[in-house]
């Protein structure tokens, strides 16, 4: 080979070599980028795995709280059970109870006994109040035959009119 024609190639390769290292250059530049991006990207995945403990924290909480609900439910079971056998015992005594009508029945009646008592009271009560006169007289009868027979016998006291 000739010597122009070794710089021929000499030139070939160093415009080659000049291509290459421009293209180095720019794989560098996007290589940095990329780096950048992947920075970014990595930033993003810390703050996701963050994220993600809250929620993983947020589940505990709302599994606690699901577990309550259910021992709630649980409890309100039992008491809906205990419910209905109170309102089955209840609705074997409603019909052994008075009504309305039942009780406005026997207020009459009560009104009726009370006001017979009454009258019968009532009717006992002259009755022996003229008892009670007519011994009263009769006491009286007695102190005054007691007091002419002590005047009769020299008592020295008046007789009572």
């Amino acid at each position: 080979m000739t010597p122009t024609e070794m710089e021929v190639v000499l030139e070939n390769i160093d415009r080659r070599l000049t291509g290459l290292d421009r293209r180095a250059a720019r794989v560098e530049t996007r290589m940095a980028g990329m780096d950048e991006r992947l920075g970014h990207v990595e930033t993003r995945v810390a703050g996701m795995d963050e994220r993600l403990g809250h929620v993983e924290t947020r589940l505990g909480h709302v599994e606690t709280r699901l577990e309550r609900v259910e021992i709630l439910v649980t409890g309100m079971d039992e008491r809906l059970i205990n419910v209905d056998l109170r309102t089955t015992r209840i609705e074997q005594i409603l019909p052994t109870l008075a009504t309305r009508k039942d009780l406005d029945a026997l207020r009459g009646e009560m009104h009726h006994l009370v006001a017979e008592a009454r009258d019968e009271t009532r009717h006992l009560h002259d009755e022996a109040r003229r008892e009670t006169r007519v011994l009263y007289e009769d006491l009286r009868g007695d102190i005054r035959m007691l007091a002419d027979f002590i005047v009769s016998r020299g008592g020295g006291a008046t007789p009572i009119q």
